[in-house]
């Protein structure tokens, strides 16, 4: 019931998302974890688990994020890799 209604939501979101990925150790395996939040309200995006630092899964957070904020943002703040992904337009 909880989970029905949270999907009804819809986040006020401002203009400028944080972005970054680290590293981290999932049952002795390290793995990258990304994560995109809106500066302002702090609200995450999304957040997402790849077994590589690629540029591929910076742009498929990115694409994740945003289909959940329904905007183009401006990124203030991103890890080197996500910096490399958002280059091309049409991908951030």
């Amino acid at each position: 019931m909880i989970e029905e209604y949270a999907d009804t939501l819809e986040p006020s979101l401002s203009e400028q998302w944080h972005a970054d990925e680290m590293a981290i150790n999932v049952k002795g395996k390290w793995m990258w974890l990304w994560n995109v939040m809106d500066k302002d309200t702090r609200f995450m995006l999304t957040s997402l688990i790849s077994e590589k630092r690629q540029i591929e899964d910076a742009r498929k957070v990115f694409q994740k994020a945003k289909e959940v904020g329904k905007v183009v943002p401006k990124c203030k703040k991103c890890g080197k890799v996500i910096i490399r992904a958002s280059i091309r337009k049409d991908e951030v």
